[in-house]
């Protein structure tokens, strides 16, 4: 689902983007980013405003993804705490990070964004059937970093996974969908063996056919490590 960019993530990082850039600079990371037409005019942070605004109000684009593109040096330069040239910097993305925690959104490694909550801004299954790693890598994390702290919360993110990989693999297989969810996981009597997270790096460096008849149960077996 098209997700806009918030008011209080426009603002955040037009003044970011605008205290770093030059007005060259700015152009090219815009450019970079996706957005589209030409730089508005005026100063670096009306520039940096209106451009934003206009990425929300462009139907051909994904405003969340573009400005992951927007802020991904800012968010994985190496910076050392230690060093007082990098103090600016880490003000700067701690306050992006602000934003996006403000918003329900947190950033991901390779300039994507996603829900805080746990559902990306754009829905697993699309980041299952583009092979797009970070997002599912994170909802993976997510899911065995609370298995101690909050086993609800753990399990919730596992089955989030579990159903999107199985619906993905139905769909792309033409197969008929189970007549009621969790019934063949529920079945399963397999041993505690293998992993969910290999499952997927599977499908997306191998394809389905290799996988075995049941492959619900392969994915169960490998939660079960987990939950």
């Amino acid at each position: 689902m098209r997700k806009t960019i918030p008011a209080v993530l426009i603002a955040r990082c037009a003044e970011v983007a605008s205290r770093r850039e030059t007005h060259a600079t700015l152009d090219s990371l815009f450019a970079y980013a996706g957005a589209s037409g030409d730089p508005p005019a005026g100063s670096k942070h009306a520039k940096a405003l209106e451009w934003l605004r206009a990425i929300n109000k462009d139907e051909t684009l994904e405003p969340i993804d573009v400005l992951g593109r927007l802020i991904e040096e800012y968010m994985e330069e190496p910076l050392d705490p230690e060093d007082t040239y990098h103090q600016d910097r880490i003000k700067d993305r701690n306050q992006i990070t602000d934003a996006l925690s403000r918003s329900e959104l947190q950033y991901a490694k390779g300039g994507k964004i996603i829900s805080a909550l746990g559902a990306p801004s754009r829905t697993l299954e699309e980041y299952i059937r583009e092979g797009d790693a970070a997002p599912i890598d994170l909802e993976f994390n997510r899911a065995q970093s609370n298995v101690d702290t909050d086993p609800r919360e753990a399990v919730s993110a596992a089955s989030n996974i579990l159903e999107s990989i199985c619906k993905v693999y139905i769909e792309e297989e033409g197969l008929d969908r189970p007549g009621q969810k969790g019934s063949g996981i529920r079945s399963c009597n397999c041993r505690r063996s293998g992993s969910a997270k290999d499952f997927v790096w599977s499908h997306f460096s191998r394809g389905w056919n290799w996988i075995a008849p049941n492959p619900c149960q392969l994915c169960a077996r490998g939660w079960q490590n987990c939950i």
